[in-house]
């Protein structure tokens, strides 16, 4: 069909992986005032991110795009150099089967282990700590602020990064920098993805080429065929 047809269209349209508003998934807890100024601690419960969540949806679909993008490319390197065993007997390279299974990564499920991209995953690396139980007084004290690596323990993983993040609680609406950083942090965190994938976030809204090289794994300013797959966030001013 002829280049930029409604059909090429609407075949790219249905590859994209779409991410809206939710409601009725597991609660969220955010800590509210007391209104009658004791010291008792008040929480509301979000089973829904109506009004607040968009932000945050954008950089889901951001994420699953360029992994679909990144899995697809390695997927094609694997079977292109052999693919190892299992796409030698005509299966599903590491790639493959990482692709396979990216759908159910982005569910709204506040399990991190199954489902590490899923809202409670950004706002959990954002927050610093478990949003989807009640917090303790010393969850509060340890793990406000941390950018992540509270989180990361609580969900069994050995946190990697060291951004600090802006602290967001459950409700707080996203910014487009505060987006991109934490999606960042998300892929240092998770142990399959940091080997192979970098986010490169140009919080400026310039876009330098040497900490892009550097960030991949260039060597040359002609670049590498040795460079590692890297995402390129350029937020908003």
């Amino acid at each position: 069909s002829e280049a930029g047809s409604p059909e090429e269209f609407e075949a790219a349209w249905v590859q994209i992986m779409r991410m809206t508003y939710r409601k009725g998934f597991a609660p969220m807890y955010r800590c509210v005032g007391n209104p009658n100024g004791g010291s008792e601690r008040r929480y509301i419960r979000l089973t829904s991110d109506a009004g607040w969540g968009c932000m945050i949806r954008v950089g889901q679909m951001l994420l699953a795009t360029a992994l679909k993008r990144h899995y697809a490319a390695g997927d094609l390197d694997d079977r292109g150099a052999g693919g190892g065993p299992k796409a030698a007997a005509g299966g599903l390279g590491e790639f493959g089967e990482a692709a396979q299974a990216l759908d159910g990564q982005f569910l709204d499920e506040p399990c991190a282990l199954r489902c590490p991209f899923s809202i409670f995953g950004f706002i959990r690396t954002a927050h610093g700590r478990e949003v989807a139980v009640p917090p303790s007084d010393e969850d509060e004290v340890s793990g406000t602020g941390a950018g992540g690596p509270a989180a990361a323990e609580a969900s069994g993983r050995t946190p990697r990064h060291t951004r600090q993040l802006t602290h967001k609680l459950p409700g707080d609406w996203f910014g487009p920098t505060t987006i991109s950083e934490t999606i960042a942090a998300l892929v240092e965190n998770n142990g399959q993805l940091r080997e192979h994938l970098a986010v490169y976030v140009d919080a400026d809204g310039t876009l330098y080429e040497d900490e892009v090289r550097a960030l991949g794994g260039c060597s040359s300013a002609g670049g590498s065929a040795s460079c590692s797959a890297s995402s390129s966030m350029r937020p908003s001013a």
